[in-house]
């Protein structure tokens, strides 16, 4: 979710609530910075050789669907049904 460009409203609340809780119990795990996106940048340069990585930012980037739930850190039905398409599509794309 950190790379989605625009939350849901259930999303924003969502992000709003794990704040507050990690805020009072670990104010250090607080995931979501503005860094995020250049810690993703670098991540994906490291494992360009990976073919058995897909990242699947760039996907939800611009949907605007609620596509999280429990804290931002699982994918609801909805987000599960993208995340399975673009498995099976990168499956297919494979050479075994």
């Amino acid at each position: 979710m950190p790379c989605k460009l625009k939350w849901s409203d259930e999303e924003k609340v969502m992000r709003e609530q794990e704040k507050r809780l990690f805020n009072e119990i670990f104010p250090y795990y607080n995931t979501i910075t503005e860094q995020t996106p250049q810690f993703l940048a670098a991540l994906r340069e490291k494992t360009l050789d990976c073919n058995f990585l897909f990242d699947l930012n760039e996907v939800i980037k611009e949907n605007d669907e609620s596509l999280f739930t429990k804290f931002w850190i699982h994918c609801n039905k909805r987000g599960n049904e993208i995340v399975a398409r673009e498995v099976f599509k990168a499956l297919l794309g494979k050479a075994w």
